[in-house]
């Protein structure tokens, strides 16, 4: 996946909040949707304005996902966490089990390919990317 798009699966999840604070525009919010709908790259330029503090820190890091998986926003949902699938349907839903044991009942808004067993990575709670098998996650 390219870091384009890995970034916007992350940074999706906190548009709706940006749009209703007013710092993003219903125009950009309405070009994000229809980009992550069909699977899209970003311009840059898209991003940097929709997204900027996220856009400039994860420049300092090798790859867009080193950035995410040691992001920790303004803590409680914002960061990024691992969770392990207790069980997932493969359309719509995934059960999960943060490192808390708390049990989360999460929308899979990309259709992850998931099994009981895995671990992945969420955003604002919501279930991002699979974390690779043999990963070593901070």
């Amino acid at each position: 996946m390219s870091n384009g798009l890995l970034f916007m699966r992350y940074a999706w999840v906190c548009a709706e909040n940006k749009l209703r604070a007013g710092k993003i525009s219903q125009e950009d919010f309405g070009n994000l949707k229809w980009l992550v709908e069909n699977k899209m790259k970003p311009a840059p330029e898209l991003l940097e304005r929709c997204f900027p503090k996220a856009f400039r820190e994860s420049l300092n890091f090798p790859t867009v996902a080193e950035y995410w998986h040691q992001h920790q926003g303004s803590g409680g949902d914002c960061a990024t966490k691992v969770a392990f699938v207790v069980s997932a349907n493969k359309i719509t839903l995934s059960v999960l089990m943060d490192c808390e044991g708390t049990r989360l009942y999460k929308p899979n808004i990309y259709k992850l390919d998931l099994e009981k067993g895995d671990r992945v990575y969420l955003h604002k709670l919501i279930p991002i990317e699979k974390v690779e098998q043999g990963a070593i996650v901070r």
